[in-house]
């Protein structure tokens, strides 16, 4: 199996549940992305986040980080403890398979009625657009430069 192959049966002490019904992390969901991409996780004494230095995934996070498919938050965290949400989880993603939302390009294809996409995601929302990229189906380069 993919996950298994890729080193990923031991990112969870949960008995491996994948977004079920126990909630994922921050954390986990960024050790998931480095080790599915065949990354070295990056041990630091200078972290991009100041909450992770201490944390048993900061490798896992920093590498993410350097590689652009992680962010933290505007005060300087990562906050690696907090569940991750699907806005974030489907940026993260939307970065791993170099899915860069062109936000002209989507208000034009719904210039019509952008509000009827996602009931509950306005065209305010910060992940609008990365929502929107990761719904639509077209090709991608999964390992386009993230080895």
């Amino acid at each position: 199996d993919v996950l298994g192959s890729r080193g990923l049966g031991d990112v969870y002490k949960r008995q491996m549940v994948l977004f079920g019904s126990v909630p994922v992390t921050r954390a986990e969901f960024a050790v998931l992305v480095t080790k599915f991409l065949e990354q070295t996780p990056v041990a630091s004494t200078n972290y991009p986040f100041s909450d992770i230095s201490a944390h048993w995934a900061a490798p896992y996070i920093n590498s993410a980080s350097q590689s652009g498919f992680i962010s933290g938050y505007e005060d300087g965290t990562f906050q690696p403890d907090h569940s991750i949400t699907r806005a974030e989880a489907a940026a993260m993603l939307n970065r791993v398979l170099g899915r860069i939302p062109e936000p002209s390009k989507i208000d034009k294809a719904f210039a019509d009625n952008p509000a009827t996409l996602f009931y509950d995601v306005p065209v305010s929302h910060w992940a609008y657009y990365h929502i929107i990229e990761a719904t639509y189906s077209h090709p991608v380069d999964l390992f386009h430069s993230n080895k």
